[in-house]
C-alpha cells in the first residue's frame, strides 16, 4: 500500500490534503462528489494503513 506524507510542514500538508483527494477521485463511487461534498468528507478524514488480516469493522458494531 501506498504511503502518504505524514510530516507536518506547510508542504507536507499540501501534499496530504493532494493525496487523499487524490485516493477519495480514485474510488469509483465517490469519483463524482461535488467538490464542497469532496471537501466535507476530507476535513476529517486521516489516513489509517490497514494490516494484513485486519478488520475496518464489524457488522454490527459503530465503525469509527
Amino acid at each position: 500500500m501506498c504511503s502518504c506524507p505524514l510530516h507536518n510542514s506547510p508542504s507536507d500538508a499540501v501534499a496530504k490534503r493532494r493525496y487523499l483527494r487524490d485516493l477519495v477521485r480514485n474510488v469509483p463511487w465517490l469519483a463524482q462528489l461535488p467538490e464542497d461534498e469532496l471537501d466535507y468528507l476530507l476535513q476529517g478524514a486521516r489516513v489509517h494503513v490497514a494490516e494484513g488480516r485486519e478488520w475496518l469493522f464489524r457488522q454490527q458494531t459503530p465503525a469509527h
